[in-house]
């Protein structure tokens, strides 16, 4: 298993950056990640239990969606396996989707339940990362995804 983030992995040369609300004030805003899986980006491809660092989550920020936009199908190396992965953090590695099926172009959007229950998302009352693990049973080798995470600054 591995731990990729934006220091290990060449994927930040395609980093679209965080959008920040045009007023300034609002607090509302999304990051955007593009990961392309090939043997470049990631040495050998993403393999069973690697787990992609996408997102850093400031302090006192909700997390209202996650979105993975699968723009070309995911392939792995073994005949038959699907390609498929959890969407979560450091705590619940698949708060946000229990399992993403990335072998199929489309978008998937996930959500997870805030903690008092009164709204969605996740608060985040201390730093934290959004990661992709990887739960397919053979190693994916191609393959492109954009990564969205819409979230909200309460500081």
């Amino acid at each position: 298993m591995s731990v990729f983030t934006k220091t290990t992995a060449t994927w930040a040369a395609d980093n679209q950056g965080i959008g920040k609300p045009w007023d300034g004030i609002s607090g509302v805003y999304v990051m955007k990640e593009i990961l392309t899986i090939n043997t470049t980006n990631f040495a050998t491809g993403w393999a069973t239990g690697d787990i992609i660092q996408v997102f850093d989550v400031p302090a006192d920020t909700i997390v209202r969606d996650v979105i993975l936009n699968v723009t070309t199908a995911c392939d792995s190396t073994a005949t038959g396996a699907t390609a498929t992965v959890t969407v979560g953090d450091a705590v619940t590695a698949n708060g946000f989707d229990a399992s993403a099926d990335i072998a199929t172009v489309g978008v998937y959007r996930t959500a997870a339940a805030d903690t008092n229950g009164a709204l969605d998302g996740k608060h985040y009352l201390t730093t934290d990362t959004i990661d992709i693990v990887v739960t397919t049973d053979a190693t994916l080798t191609t393959g492109v995804i954009e990564v969205f995470a819409i979230c909200y600054d309460l500081s």
